[in-house]
């Protein structure tokens, strides 16, 4: 059990004694009109998902493991748990924890976390000078996207298709990299902000399926960075 890169089990002497991960939650936006036959759906969206895991702590006594349920706590306030038996990743905060005292020197130690969609390993795809790539995305939601853009000289402007908007990105430099970050919503050009030299209504994201990316010159390398989400 990973969090944050520590392994968790390892690090406090623990034991995963259960564990229990549930889908993301969908939740509905309806309205039943008085001469409706069925209610009318306005919208659907994805909720957390609900992650509980129980440890088994044993320490020198009592205060040793009070002392390493405090340590647990903390690390796994917020940031990505993962298991190693699993591919996923999950994104979580922590909601609420339980701890048992089962003797002086053994604890229970449950773990609720509130978690987004399962997440794959990073993945990349290159475009060196190339103005075509198809990318076949395997999860089942919506993956937002960093595009890294590196000019091999100096352009005026290029134009990048086949996500859910096109995105201009104009002042181009050679060698000076620019990172479209849909995770962080920004715009970098080594470091510094290149909001204004974009033309776009949405931060990329590719969806399930074949996604069929066009740029209109063959003057950058371009890495397209995502990972597959799961309900």
């Amino acid at each position: 059990m990973l969090v944050n890169g520590i392994d968790i089990l390892e690090k406090f002497n623990a034991i995963m004694t259960g564990r229990d991960i549930q889908a993301c939650n969908i939740v509905t936006y309806e309205e039943w009109l008085e001469d409706s036959f069925d209610p009318h759906i306005n919208k659907q969206k994805e909720g957390y998902s609900a992650i509980t895991v129980k440890l088994l702590i044993e320490g020198k006594n009592e205060e040793d493991n009070l002392f390493k349920i405090s340590e647990i706590v903390t690390l796994c306030k917020k940031g990505e748990l993962k298991f190693s038996d699993l591919e996923f990743a999950y994104n979580i905060s922590l909601e609420k924890h339980q701890e048992k005292l089962v003797s002086k020197i053994l604890y229970e130690l449950t773990l609720n976390f509130k978690s987004t969609f399962k997440l794959s390993k990073e993945l990349t795809v290159e475009m060196n000078r190339e103005t075509f790539k198809s990318i076949d995305v395997k999860g089942n939601e919506k993956a937002p996207c960093i595009i890294e853009i590196l000019p091999l000289w100096d352009t005026i402007d290029i134009s990048i298709s086949g996500f859910n908007d096109t995105l201009i990105i104009k002042n181009l430099k050679a060698n000076k990299k620019v990172i479209i970050d849909s995770i962080k919503g920004t715009v970098l050009e080594e470091g510094k902000n290149k909001f204004g030299d974009t033309d776009f209504w949405e931060f990329p994201f590719l969806v399930s399926g074949t996604n069929n990316i066009r740029v209109n010159k063959d003057t950058c390398n371009i890495k397209i960075k995502y990972k597959n989400r799961y309900i």
